[in-house]
């Protein structure tokens, strides 16, 4: 009878899932009392980290040795000459080696080095995520099909692959080039019907491509609350939530959504830019530069500018904020906030973390609408990967949802350059 392997839990493990000693079953689950000392100094770090920390604490003291055992090696196997350096990931491989148990950690230089003492590894796989959904896809149909879409607004068609609010292009199979955008919005069974998404240009802004379109058709559904939008840098992403946002905000009839906020993670991807002086707006400023740039274009657009533009210096937005229309917020800020009749925009949602994003959906009040925006091909954090940030996060846990959508964007549109960047610089 084979002897299951006992497994050794690392630091980052219960710091991002307090109770992970209780999803494994394959054999017996140890916490080195290292890995102890180690949460008992991040207990205090300010944040999310001091948080976890003092969570995964909590959970260790409420669970017995049914569930996890806090070890206190006796006669700890010495690697000095291998483990040079006196640090807390040493002593818990150590450790590893001691019990000949498997180590769980999701530090890959860890596993690399864990994998050199021979240690079996492996990282946390609870609750992991994809972003493999939400692309724009052609669905092969009978030219009727297409036919009754186009006149009738809507249609039924057997499909058991379709997710709600999932936007679909039918397209005619005795002509490929006769093809309408639609959007599932009921599921029965295998029955789904398809709703016609037309061409809408919202605050100057006409969509450049079906992708675009039906991100625009996604924000203005008065039924939908959350609205995920992964795209690649210049596929469009930013400009046509805030057109669309605006819409809703200034144009749309009834107007209940009183103002437009938003906000960024303040992640660099280089050198920080140290201490900004003046308020709070003057410290996000550089952050907001894309939204601002955005919305120069659109109050540009065609050569005219939109309502309220001043003849001084001031930049051509500004009486948006000056009157409370647009409100520039940091994340902070919003996890404290119950926010009703809004829509709030998250820009770059690639760099929160899962918990980040959860503390800001859950903030939405009545008649607010969430839209988050970002790239997970461009992660700036460094605790944070394509599968595991809080756009990618709130994308599948909401997948299927009737207040949810996402959306996928891989046409760039910003120029030739940006599109062949895209490309090759992946």
């Amino acid at each position: 009878m084979n002897r299951r392997k006992p497994l050794v839990l690392d630091t980052n493990v219960l710091i991002n899932d307090a109770l992970a000693f209780t999803r494994y079953t394959e054999g017996a689950v140890f916490v080195p009392i290292f890995v102890v000392e180690e949460l008992d100094g991040l207990k205090k770090a300010p944040g999310e980290l001091g948080a976890k920390a003092r969570s995964a604490l909590r959970a260790l003291e409420s669970h017995g040795p049914e569930d996890v055992i806090v070890w206190m090696p006796q006669d700890i196997l010495e690697l000095d000459h291998v483990l040079i350096e006196d640090s807390y990931d040493n002593k818990i491989m150590q450790c590893a080696v001691n019990l000949d148990a498997k180590l769980i950690t999701e530090d890959v230089n860890m596993r690399i080095r864990a994998r050199a003492l021979g240690l079996e590894t492996d990282g946390h796989h609870f609750d992991e995520v994809t972003d493999d959904f939400g692309e724009l896809c052609g669905l092969m149909v009978p030219q009727d099909v297409v036919a009754e879409l186009q006149s009738d607004g809507c249609v039924t068609v057997r499909q058991d692959q379709c997710t709600l609010n999932e936007s679909i292009v039918l397209v005619s199979e005795t002509d490929e080039t006769n093809r309408v955008l639609g959007r599932v919005t009921k599921i029965d069974n295998d029955e789904v019907m398809i709703e016609a998404v037309p061409e809408k240009e919202v605050w100057g802004l006409k969509p450049r491509n079906v992708e675009q379109a039906a991100v625009i058709d996604a924000i203005l559904d008065p039924a939908i609350d959350l609205i995920t939008i992964a795209g690649k840098v210049g596929s469009g992403k930013t400009i046509c939530a805030i057109a669309a946002a605006m819409h809703l905000v200034l144009d749309a009839k009834p107007r209940i959504h009183e103002k437009l906020i938003v906000a960024r993670p303040i992640v660099s991807m280089g050198n920080e830019l140290g201490f900004l002086p003046g308020m709070a707006q003057d410290k996000l400023a550089p952050w907001m530069r894309p939204i601002f740039d955005a919305l120069t274009i659109l109050l540009s657009i065609n050569g005219k500018k939109k309502r309220g533009e001043s003849a001084d210096a001031m930049p051509v937005y500004q009486y948006l904020l000056d009157k409370g229309i647009i409100e520039i917020q940091s994340l902070e800020h919003i996890r404290g906030a119950s926010i009703p009749n809004a829509v709030l925009l998250i820009d770059e949602g690639q760099n929160m973390s899962p918990h980040e994003a959860k503390t800001i959906v859950t903030r939405a009040g009545e008649n607010t609408k969430v839209i988050i925006t970002g790239d997970p091909d461009q992660i700036d954090s460094p605790k944070l990967s394509r599968d595991n940030n809080g756009l990618t996060y709130v994308a599948n846990k909401f997948k299927g949802s009737p207040l949810a959508a996402h959306l996928k964007l891989q046409q760039v549109v910003r120029s030739r350059l940006a599109s062949e960047a895209a490309d090759r610089l992946n």
